[in-house]
């Protein structure tokens, strides 16, 4: 009977070994103040959208990801260049070349609080998937 329940754990155990294994995690995490709400990619193209959560307007922003080889700036399809407090926007890298496979690569975002006009830079992690 023991024998049977310890190959029973033993068998759901590397069945979660197997599982982790396989699956590729995609992510794209920052720091509280922005909120990276979607985002997806494919060879030519990363999109994500961005919300500003930090509780002030943000000015001058710029967003790039920057993987082990490149750094690919993403524009604000809105080209304003602004996150007003709560304000959603979408921001695209655009005419990539990317590798299909996981793509690990650190995502930044660089812009001026508008209350204070200091520059200020949030630094975050974005994982995708390219097919």
């Amino acid at each position: 009977m023991k024998k049977i329940i310890f190959t029973c754990v033993l068998l759901i155990l590397l069945a979660g070994c197997v599982t982790t294994i396989n699956t590729r995690p995609e992510k794209c995490i920052l720091p509280p103040g922005v909120d990276c709400l979607e985002f997806s990619g494919s060879k030519s193209a990363i999109t994500m959208i961005l919300q500003n959560s930090a509780g002030f307007d943000m000015e001058e922003v710029s967003v790039h990801v920057t993987t082990t080889t490149a750094k690919y700036e993403c524009n604000d399809i809105a080209g304003d260049a602004i996150l007003k407090d709560g304000e959603k926007d979408t921001f695209t890298c655009a005419g990539l070349n990317l590798s299909e496979g996981l793509m690990k690569s650190i995502l930044d975002i660089d812009y001026t609080n508008a209350q204070t006009i200091l520059a200020h830079r949030k630094s975050g992690e974005l994982n995708l998937e390219i097919s």
